[in-house]
Parts: C-alpha cells; sequence; structure tokens
C-alpha cells in the first residue's frame, strides 16, 4: 500500500480495531474445582462466558477436574487447570500454584 492512499475513513477504522484489541480489560477467574459442574461452576461459567469479548480477555484457572475448563474451552475462552490448586492448604502445591499463575497471567 502506498503512503497517503488510504482516506482518512479507513485509517480511522484501522485505528479504532488496533485499539479495541489492546484497551480490552482483562479478567482472570480462579475455582479450586473444575468438576463435579455444580453451582460455583456454573457461576464461574454464566460470567465467563457472558462478558463482552471485544471489550474483555477473559481466561479462567480451575484446580481438579476438567468438565469446566472443557465446556468453557467449547466457547472458545481460555481456560486452563491446574492441579496443584487445591482448597485444602498446602504449602508446597500453594507455591506451585503461584508460579503457574504468574506464567499464566
Amino acid at each position: 500500500m502506498q503512503p497517503g492512499s488510504e482516506s482518512a475513513k479507513q485509517i480511522y477504522y484501522r485505528v479504532q480495531a488496533i485499539m479495541t484489541q489492546t484497551d480490552r480489560k482483562k479478567v482472570l477467574f480462579m475455582i479450586t474445582k473444575g468438576a463435579p459442574y455444580g453451582g460455583a461452576q456454573e457461576y464461574v461459567y454464566t460470567l465467563a462466558t457472558s462478558l463482552p469479548r471485544e471489550t474483555h480477555e477473559v481466561k479462567v484457572l480451575t484446580g481438579e477436574g476438567t468438565t469446566l475448563p472443557y465446556m468453557l474451552q467449547e466457547k472458545h475462552i481460555m481456560a486452563y487447570s491446574l492441579p496443584t490448586l487445591i482448597r485444602n492448604i498446602s504449602v508446597s502445591k500453594e507455591i506451585k500454584s503461584f508460579f503457574a499463575l504468574v506464567n499464566i497471567i
């Protein structure tokens, strides 16, 4: 494309598209259990799938279980299963979860 060959309208739409991609809010939902699918999982699923993709970049991190991550991936939402993210406190697993979370963010 030659310099100056774009109209002002084309440039405006290109800038808007770039700004839309970079101005999206990042949202990370975390839940300790991805299965069985129940109340908390349904709540996270509803929130994650309801946010507009144009304005939000949504990721979900679950502990043990794969039901919720699979359901979210079917909706094209980034979902990660992290087995070290558990309900009962474990210092070693908490440290592993922290470093895994840093890599995801």
